[in-house]
This record gives C-alpha cells, structure tokens and sequence, in this order.
C-alpha cells in the first residue's frame, strides 16, 4: 500500500471538512423548514379550534366548559347534538387522548374577558405561542 503525502492528506482532509459542513448546512436548512412548517399547522390548528369554539358558543349561547380535552371533545361531536364543530384531523384520531400540537404537546384552552379564546402551545424550548 502506498503511503499519501501530506498534501495528498491536506486536500483529503479538506474534502472530508467540506462534505460535513455541506451536511451540517442542509441539516439546518431542514429542520429550519420543519419548524416554519409546524408553526404553519399550529396557527391552522388555532384557528380551526377558535372558529369551532365560536360556533358551539353562537349554537348553545355559551363556550363549552371543562378541562381542555373535555372542551375538544365537545367540539367534536360529544355535546347534546351530537354537531361536529371540529372536524377530527390524522393528528387527532381519538377523542380519548389529548389533541397534541405540531410538536407533540396538548394544547392548553382557556377563556378570559379580554380574549374569548386563549390556545396555546407549551413546548420545552418555549414558554408558549
């Protein structure tokens, strides 16, 4: 086996430091698309869940009562009509479970004077949207 020169192992190194940083690159590119995409779906997700929140209230004159996840499932079908306001999503296959946001958190519902509807997302690396 023949032994490389050290200008042979320089260019060799350079490569190999030059195809990492061109992964390291389209890694941050992705995952910066992934969270641009699940902001996207969680502000598709509050306003489908704020709009079905109106129409439980405009349909019975008051908001639906309970935890969070007896609210979402009111909204979906489990009220005295038995009217879907919320319509059940891939993400959101049973009425058993929590309704989880884009990253995997359940959502938080909550009402107050200032704001009729309150639906936030509790993750590790923020305080909340």
């Amino acid at each position: 086996m023949k032994k490389l020169s050290i200008s042979s192992t320089v260019v060799l190194m350079m490569i190999l430091i030059y195809v990492l940083l061109l992964v390291a690159l389209l890694w941050m590119q992705e995952s910066k698309r992934s969270s641009m995409y699940k902001k996207r779906m969680f502000l598709l997700d509050s306003e489908r869940i704020k709009s079905a929140i109106e129409q439980y209230r405009e349909t019975y004159g008051n908001f639906p009562s309970g935890e969070t996840a007896e609210i979402l499932r009111k909204l979906m079908g489990d009220n005295p009509q038995r009217e879907r306001f919320l319509p059940v999503n891939e993400r959101w296959q049973s009425l058993d479970r929590a309704i989880k946001d884009p990253w995997g958190v359940p959502y938080i519902i909550s009402y107050s004077n200032d704001h009729p509807v309150v639906l936030r997302s509790i993750r590790k690396d923020h305080d909340g949207i």
